[in-house]
């Protein structure tokens, strides 16, 4: 009877789930258009799918994209095109109660540079390629750089600005009323000196009271104005000022180093026309000494073909006989021929 009663329930709660999966395939069958297959109302399912609420405060796409498939499997990979630097570009909204497939359409709405391209996923809901393409905003933050944040401590600044007032205190830190109107006066200066540059896309500032704190949001440059500007407060030299004297000493290191280059190349130059004269010198008396060579071969040669010939006649002249001389009117005569009367 144990048993039994053991089994009884583990067989109600395998029928109440298996009809509870066929009432919600039902009703995803009854909520999906006639001629839908599988795969569209898979992606129609997720589309549909409501986040009570989105809400982005300069956020970066690819924050975004994540926040999006961690609360509800959207699938996506961004493209940037040439000119549009990583993070860019960035959202800003606030909504609540909205389906994803509204979400994304509002998103392309505000930023017509991103262009959504769904690609087919048998097995699964669309992955869409996330396409995005340069615009003035983006181009301005590709040369701007990367936004960089930092932290700076004010306390220093806030003593220069009250010994400067003559409200400082000569022992211990000071009250803080005093340390309150100090602050305030840096961060006042600070947002002068950031309103003054223009830039597009200003750096983002926020305070931290309790630690007398600066967290900066923001391009090198811009990070370059806050310390030249807390170093000016400071009454020390400024980093700008470091920087620019570094790089005055390196340029004129620089065109030094340049000047002795560009001579050692003038005298390698002179070199190698001295060295190219001296080798066409010596390939001319190259020619002229094989040109004397060849002439006096010919010669030799001739000189020994007309020693060969002188002794050929030589030869021929010591072996030819001498023919005998007859003279006329001699008295003697020949001797008789045998049988002659």
């Amino acid at each position: 009877m144990c048993l039994r009663q053991l089994i009884r329930p583990l067989i109600v709660l395998l029928i109440l789930s298996a009809a509870q999966r066929a009432a919600a395939a039902a009703a995803a069958n009854n909520n999906a258009e006639p001629g839908q297959s599988h795969t569209d109302r898979i992606n129609a399912a997720l589309m549909n799918k409501v986040l009570p609420e989105v809400s982005f405060q300069d956020v970066a796409l690819d924050d975004v994209i994540d926040y999006l498939r961690d609360v509800s499997g959207f699938q996506a990979v961004i493209v940037r095109e040439p000119g549009v630097p990583e993070g860019q570009p960035v959202i800003r909204l606030k909504l609540r109660g909205v389906p994803l497939g509204q979400l994304l359409k509002v998103i392309s709405t505000a930023h017509p540079e991103i262009a959504f391209e769904p690609v087919e996923n048998p097995d699964g809901p669309v992955i869409q390629v996330i396409r995005i393409q340069p615009t003035e905003e983006t181009e301005a933050a590709a040369r701007e750089g990367p936004k960089i944040v930092r932290v700076y401590p004010l306390t220093n600044e806030i003593a220069s600005v009250l010994r400067a007032r003559g409200e400082a205190v000569a022992n211990g830190p000071p009250e803080k009323e005093a340390a309150k109107k100090g602050l305030d006066h840096v961060l006042s200066l600070i947002k002068t000196v950031v309103e003054a540059a223009g830039d597009r896309a200003a750096p983002t500032l926020a305070v931290h009271e309790e630690t007398q704190s600066l967290i900066v949001t923001g391009t090198p440059e811009q990070h370059a104005r806050v310390q030249d500007t807390l170093a000016a407060l400071r009454g020390e030299q400024r980093p700008y000022d470091q920087q620019q004297n570094l790089a005055a000493r390196a340029a004129q290191q620089l065109r030094e180093m340049k000047s002795q280059t560009e001579e050692q190349i003038a005298k390698l130059r002179r070199e190698n026309e001295w060295l190219g004269k001296e080798l066409a010198e010596m390939r001319d008396q190259a020619h002229k000494a094989e040109d004397q060579a060849r002439q006096r071969a010919i010669e030799s040669e001739r000189m020994q073909v007309r020693l060969e010939e002188a002794l050929a006649r030589g030869a021929r002249s010591t072996q030819t006989p001498a023919t005998p001389v007859e003279r006329s009117g001699s008295s003697e005569t020949a001797p008789p021929k045998p049988g002659a009367k």
